[in-house]
């Protein structure tokens, strides 16, 4: 950098800005990113079968596509991305139970990305997976979970009195 340039970028003609970072150029690198959530509790209905968590909630973003209806994840540019999930995990049972929690993409799951939670009786939680991935044109992202019970484990959505709700899952994500 020499002067606020970028010497590996080409200019901007108009304002004389490096091309990255100005939006007037053809060539400038808009940050994609997400930020999702899930405003629905989302029980676990059978015993070690992953299970789609479905992100029904498109809080904002650009370059990125959120299906709501599935909770699948649409990437529109090539990159690498920094993706965060955080579910608001329940035992609604009195036993102990493990709530996992992972990433796929395109429907595989993607390598070290599994995370797990033991849960005592009517015990709530946050579990955080992340990851940092190269991501092409097309490919998708899931978050999915998992439990070894059917019908006490999952995400929930918690009201507070004067306070924003408690969503069952936090989702960001964006192009680094």
């Amino acid at each position: 950098f020499i002067g606020g340039f970028n010497l590996n970028c080409y200019y901007c003609s108009p304002c004389r800005r490096c091309c990255r970072c100005c939006p007037c150029c053809p060539c400038y690198c808009k940050k994609n990113w997400l930020q999702a959530s899930s405003l629905s509790n989302q029980i676990i209905t059978q015993a070690n079968t992953p299970q789609r968590i479905i992100l029904d909630t498109f809080d904002d973003g650009e370059g990125i596509n959120l299906n709501t209806s599935t909770g699948k994840i649409h990437i529109l540019e090539d990159g690498k991305y920094f993706i965060i999930a955080a579910p608001q995990v329940g035992n609604n049972c009195c036993n102990y139970y493990n709530f996992r929690c992972w990433l796929n993409k395109n429907s595989s799951p993607i390598a070290n990305s599994n995370v797990l939670l033991r849960l005592n009786c009517n015990q709530k939680n946050v579990i955080v997976t992340q990851k940092v991935i190269r991501l092409k044109r097309g490919d998708t992202i899931e978050v999915m979970m998992a439990s070894n019970s059917s019908n006490c484990v999952g995400i929930e959505t918690i009201s507070c009195n004067n306070e924003p709700t408690v969503p069952s899952i936090i989702f960001s994500m964006y192009k680094i």
